[in-house]
């Protein structure tokens, strides 16, 4: 299965990625929201989860969100934040 990782952080872009393909999933990285928006469009009829940052410039996790439930909202998301 396919899941989009949407981060501002490379290095957690590449932990993400090394986790899931540890697992055998198949990752797409997003470096911001706005990549994160584009690859989702490119890419939704393979997307089974969407994880992605609240916090980010420019184009937030909550705007990540409202686009991806627009679009499908059957896919499952998971909103992570480094904030307490």
């Amino acid at each position: 299965e396919c899941v989009l990782v949407v981060d501002d952080e490379s290095a957690i872009l590449a932990t993400a990625r090394a986790a899931l393909d540890g697992h055998g999933y198949v990752t797409l990285t997003a470096a911001g929201g706005g990549d994160g928006i584009a690859q989702f469009r490119a890419h939704r009829d393979d997307i089974r989860l969407v994880v992605v940052d609240l916090m980010m410039p420019e184009v937030d996790g909550p705007a990540v969100m409202a686009a991806v439930r627009r679009e499908s909202p059957d896919v499952p998301i998971l909103a992570a934040s480094g904030l307490p």
